[in-house]
């Protein structure tokens, strides 16, 4: 083995880039997914694709791992409908369990796997059943509580459970399974209590089977018996299990689990350092004699206790002596290993050092009695000198001075050394340049008041002076965007005015009545691009369109002026929703960028009393019925501008007397707050409460009550029954 000390270093900075990597790694899979889906569409090679999932992801305020997920999830072969016919999940539900079995599959721990199934929950954790039949927490995502009563429920029964909680935390909970034996539980809580309905129960269930699936890779990592002792312990420890040559001899320990307290000296996280090698992660060990020591402890079985010991560690790459205690024991065949760290003299320096180079200062001592200086090494970087050619004396400090300040210099060092406490500012030269330096003295003196020594503190000003003249340009930039800020108020108010001449868009005939809502917020809102129209057409169908500009400000408002008035015009020439919608498309792709909106676009025809419509990218629509609600199938669509040539499916659906059929935009369904909430089951309470109370006008209400954000609602109700035997006029309505 090599005694290079250089050598160790560049193993252990290998290992903090090899991690580095496995993180980046464990997102990048389905990054690359996305990036082929959208090659193959787009007919692009692969880094113009990731440009493209970059630009969307910026665009969309969606960080690119979910939304790489997202595209996915929305393009394997199994359509949602296909995967909710299956597992009996509702079509949003499907949707959530195809994003969060595409973020699983990249996971490499339980933490991960965690996050991946959370899916709108307060807290998803992993427990463990242990020998007493308690449970403790493995890993968990999210913040509440663990829920560790409804985990306990689900491990003793071996199936899942549900704790609808009353007015304290809801739980759900489902076993988990290794070789036929329960080993412990996937708990999800949420704070507050609340029923589940049907359709939450299968989705959780489904989520539940999936952690299930994917946990047995992951869950040997974090559940050996020793880990409860490791956790209780207040100093870092490591479970080591050895690594033998045929011969039977220890080559080396893999780390089988650690204590919370890691990383210390390695630089690698808990979950990093489980199952790699220990040579690998602390290498200076062998030339330490630690390591000997820990494979004597394995074969002996005599616990080894070495007291306070200077170590030569690495730490961020350098090399860095530390004292340290060790203790190792035997536990079956491994060892179970802790140390303490008493180098907090060693720290405070080093603190010191990472201060001086933050603070870009270093301080001296000139000792005039004994004529001995001391510089530290921040002060030496601060007059940009070698060490190597020593320190200067008090005296001959002017010269390191610009000839323009030596004399200003000179008359310091005189105040000094007359016992007076000096602040002083001159340059000096480097090989950078001319840097302007601070020098604070402050001078010691005997009984005489002779000065006998000098303390001082010298500080580098040319990233103060920077910041200074960067603190000049933002003042006057900050003065130029308060005019911009004016004018976007201005330009917000007039689109708003030009595009949204009322807040109400109303047709009503025999058959129905469509009406739509916008909501605006105050005029220090950005634009964007909220909107909703309905206009009467052939035979007295009613055409309609709903949907949102991805974007703000005057881009917002073209793309609303490309899409609205068009879709009114093409609808009224007789075109169907999907054609329109690949019209309108092909006209956003002409741009170089094309920008992204989600649409749809319905005619409601009286003598079927049905709606044919299309859709892309936009949310689904809600059918309230008595005091039901439900989610109705979107056709398939992705938003506009996201692909050229696209296909847009387009369906068809009866509305019966008294039906009420919502579209939304997103500015009434999510609330930015609270980016990764779940707010269907509530919108639709909220939906169902809000027309038994007070109908139609509740309903629109409901949109006023989301004007923090630009929002819009479209509701098409039936208010007579189908005419089938009445003559249909409308170009290919009722063929």
């Amino acid at each position: 083995m090599s005694k290079d000390p250089d050598w160790a270093g560049r193993v252990q900075r290998l290992e903090a880039e090899v991690a580095g990597l496995r993180r980046a790694m464990s997102s990048r899979a389905v990054i690359e997914q996305a990036k082929g889906v959208l090659a193959e569409r787009l007919g692009c090679p692969p880094d113009e694709a990731f440009d493209h999932l970059s630009t969307l992801s910026q665009r969309s305020n969606v960080r690119l791992a979910d939304l790489a997920a997202s595209i996915v999830s929305s393009m394997v072969p199994t359509p949602a409908k296909s995967l909710a016919q299956v597992t009996g999940l509702t079509i949003a539900g499907g949707t959530l369990y195809q994003e969060a079995a595409a973020k699983a599959a990249a996971v490499r721990d339980l933490p991960g796997l965690a996050e991946a199934v959370r899916c709108g929950a307060d807290r998803a954790s992993f427990m463990q059943v242990d020998g007493d039949a308690s449970v403790r927490e493995l890993a968990s995502a999210g913040s509440g509580p663990s829920g560790e009563g409804a985990a306990a429920e689900a491990i003793t029964q071996g199936r899942g459970v549900f704790h609808p909680g009353g007015t304290q935390t809801r739980a759900a909970a489902f076993p988990i399974r290794l070789d036929d034996r329960v080993v412990g539980a996937v708990t999800f809580t949420w704070a507050g209590g609340g029923d589940f309905d049907d359709a939450e129960r299968r989705f959780r269930a489904a989520l539940g089977q999936l952690a299930q699936r994917i946990a047995i890779r992951v869950w040997s990592t974090h559940t050996d018996p020793i880990a409860a002792a490791l956790e209780a312990t207040f100093t870092p420890g490591l479970l080591l299990k050895p690594v033998r040559d045929p011969d039977g001899t220890v080559t080396d320990f893999v780390i089988a689990d650690t204590s919370h307290q890691v990383p210390d000296m390695s630089g690698l996280s808990r979950v990093e350092q489980i199952g790699r090698r220990l040579l690998d992660t602390y290498p200076h060990l062998r030339d330490s004699g630690v390591f000997d020591a820990y494979a004597e402890v394995l074969r002996t079985g005599v616990s080894w206790d070495r007291p306070a010991q200077a170590e030569t560690v690495f730490l961020d790459g350098a090399p860095t002596r530390i004292l340290v205690s060790r203790r190792a024991i035997q536990h079956g065949d491994a060892v179970l290993a802790s140390w303490r760290r008493h180098d907090e003299e060693l720290r405070r320096d080093r603190q010191l050092d990472r201060m001086e180079q933050l603070g870009r200062f270093g301080w001296a001592d000139w000792d005039l009695a004994d004529r001995f200086t001391f510089w530290s090494d921040g002060l030496f970087q601060v007059f940009g000198r070698d060490p190597a050619r020593g320190t200067e004396s008090l005296v001959k400090l002017a010269g390191l001075a610009v000839p323009a300040d030596r004399e200003s210099v000179t008359a310091a060092v005189g105040q000094i050394l007359a016992n007076e406490h000096v602040t002083v500012e001159f340059h000096i030269r480097t090989e950078d340049g001319i840097r302007p330096i601070r020098l604070v003295a402050d001078p010691v003196a005997d009984d005489d008041g002779t000065v006998i020594r000098v303390l001082g503190i010298a500080q580098d000003l040319t990233e103060s002076r920077r910041a200074a003249d960067r603190m000049s340009r933002v003042q006057a930039q900050l003065a130029d965007q308060r005019f911009q800020l004016a004018a976007q108020r201005e330009l917000a108010t007039a689109l708003r005015q030009v595009l949204y001449p009322g807040s109400v868009c109303e047709v009503e005939t025999k058959s129905a009545r469509v009406v739509g809502r916008y909501a605006a917020p105050d005029a220090d809102v950005p634009f964007r691009g909220d909107f909703c129209d309905s206009t009467l057409v052939a035979d007295g169908h009613i055409l309609f369109a709903i949907g949102d500009s991805f974007g703000s400000g005057a881009r917002a408002g073209e793309v609303v002026a490309r899409l609205l008035y068009p879709a009114r015009a093409l609808g009224s020439a007789g075109m169907s929703p999907a054609t329109i919608l690949t019209i309108l498309n092909n006209d956003l792709h002409r741009d170089e960028s094309p920008p992204l909106a989600s649409l749809v676009v319905g005619r409601f025809c009286p003598v079927r009393g049905s709606i044919t419509w299309s859709q892309g990218g936009h949310l689904p629509p809600v059918r309230l019925r008595a005091d039901a609600s439900a989610m109705l199938e979107r056709p398939a669509g992705p938003a506009l501008g996201l692909l050229p040539d696209a296909a847009f499916g387009e369906e068809r659906f009866t509305v019966e007397q008294d039906d009420m059929i919502v579209w939304m935009t997103d500015g009434m369904v999510y609330e930015r707050s609270k980016p990764n909430s779940d707010p269907w089951r509530d919108l639709r309470r909220k939906l169902v409460t809000a027309r038994s109370a007070g109908g139609l006008d509740a309903i629109l209400d409901l949109c006023e009550a989301s004007s923090g954000d630009e929002a819009c609602i479209l509701t098409v109700t039936a208010t007579a029954p189908a005419a089938p035997d009445a003559p249909c006029g409308f170009p290919g309505c009722c063929d």
